[in-house]
């Protein structure tokens, strides 16, 4: 940025006049220059600084809270639809040993067949 380009003074080559500049910082003082509020526009920027300020904060909460509540609706959504992995394993081994129980069963079944069928006939022969 060029200070030399800054139109400082209202008189053309008038190096020493800084009124143009004057005026400008007579108008950060002004208290009528809003037709709409009150105010320097000093208390303008500040006003509106804090607002942002407010409106960040809030957006920053809001953003958090939105966070949650989709945590604790997918959370809520496994827990009806998901199983449990105890539950899970349970089950298995529940299962493993019904099959292990009926394999032996079958296994009983076909030594008292073999038994009885190749075993006892032979007496007569």
């Amino acid at each position: 940025m060029n200070p030399d380009l800054i139109a400082a003074s209202s008189d053309i080559g008038g190096e020493s006049n800084n009124d143009n500049l004057k005026e400008l910082i007579k108008l950060k003082d002004k208290a009528d220059m809003f037709s709409s509020t009150t105010g320097t526009p000093d208390d303008f920027i500040k006003a509106l600084l804090s607002s942002l300020a407010v409106d960040s904060q809030q957006a920053g909460r809001m953003a958090i809270n939105s966070e949650i509540l989709i945590t604790d609706t997918d959370n809520r959504r496994i827990s009806a639809s998901g199983v449990l992995m105890d539950e899970e394993m349970g089950n298995m081994v529940k299962f493993s040993q019904a099959y292990n129980a009926a394999a032996r069963a079958i296994t009983t079944l076909d030594a008292i067949l073999d038994t009885t069928i190749n075993r006892l006939g032979l007496v007569g022969r």
